[in-house]
């Protein structure tokens, strides 16, 4: 398997984090290898000298220096020897033994599948150095402890074979809409869309939002908004809202496969086959635009339309 991601200038403390990442890939390596798309700032000198490790210094970027996905992943696919990719952001720990969960979906569907996995964020400042593999076991299992009873929300990883996406929208990456699309995507090839998350686990080390340098963001910031909320303002993020389309109202909730440690099994849960029910028109092509039509046309205004739009997510019903 190949891994396949992009990093931010090696300044601190996204040095730390992202070392941190590559290192918890590593280990998987061989027979795996990473393959590093974009060259920014300090990431030759960082990452250039490691085995397994290529690094491909050119990607296609938004106007405001954002890679962009239909590049970055033709790029890494370009140069990556095996048929599976795992992509994933430049700061994702991978707790569990991937190489492990891969495996057993891929007895099953080859590699026609799409896998997710929902990420815990927690907050990591030291570089990890020695004893890795233990401390990131004992890492995952604090972070494990500490979300008892809620449970984690977002993806950043996502593993499918070569070649599955071959039209892929030049999405800003980093400024959100463009993982809904990949699930949207799989589910709408008709392939398995797999939720591993309780076999696999993944880290997100939470970071700031400096390198965003859009002023609309940066003076969201300033007047005290936080994360995703500061994002929406971007240009970037208005980018990707307008070339997803009904995308925009996938999750990974819609996963229709889940992985736990008793197997894998297609979902019939209540709330799955609800949301399913609401998501069925967007996922025709002959029919989405017109779904997304009567949605506009219901709620003409912006206002009701994040008002309606909060309120369903809290349910987990449409979002």
């Amino acid at each position: 398997m190949t891994f396949i991601t992009t990093f931010k200038p090696f300044k601190p403390p996204f040095d730390t984090i992202q070392l941190n990442a590559l290192k918890s890939w590593l280990r998987f390596c061989p027979p795996c290898e990473v393959v590093v798309v974009g060259a920014e700032e300090g990431v030759e000198e960082a990452i250039g000298h490691m085995p397994n490790v290529t690094l491909v210094p050119v990607v296609k970027r938004s106007a405001h220096g954002a890679p962009l996905l239909d590049d970055f992943i033709k790029k890494g696919e370009s140069v990556a020897r095996h048929e599976l990719i795992c992509l994933v952001n430049g700061d994702i720990i991978i707790a569990d033994d991937i190489l492990r969960v891969v495996k057993a979906v891929k007895k099953r569907f080859g590699n026609k599948f799409l896998l997710t996995t929902r990420r815990y964020d927690t907050i990591i400042t030291d570089l990890i150095n020695d004893n890795l593999h233990e401390k990131i076991k004992s890492i995952r299992d604090q972070i494990i402890t500490t979300y008892s009873g809620r449970k984690p929300k977002g993806t950043d990883l996502f593993v499918f074979g070569k070649r599955l996406f071959d039209d892929i929208p030049p999405f800003a990456v980093g400024r959100l809409v463009w993982s809904r699309w990949l699930i949207y995507k799989g589910l709408s090839l008709g392939i398995p869309v797999i939720d591993a998350t309780e076999v696999l686990t993944v880290i997100h080390q939470q970071h700031s939002y400096v390198h965003i340098t859009e002023s609309s963001v940066q003076n969201a910031f300033l007047k005290g908004k936080t994360g995703y909320d500061a994002v929406v303002l971007s240009r970037d993020y208005n980018h990707n809202l307008l070339i997803g389309g009904p995308a925009a109202y996938f999750s990974e909730d819609d996963c229709d496969y889940i992985l736990t440690r008793h197997g894998l099994s297609r979902r019939t849960d209540i709330q799955f086959l609800v949301r399913w029910l609401f998501k069925m028109p967007l996922l025709n092509p002959r029919t989405n635009r017109h779904a997304l039509l009567v949605t506009k046309v219901l709620f003409p205004s912006n206002t009701i339309r994040r008002s309606i739009k909060k309120s369903l997510f809290k349910m987990r019903i449409l979002y």
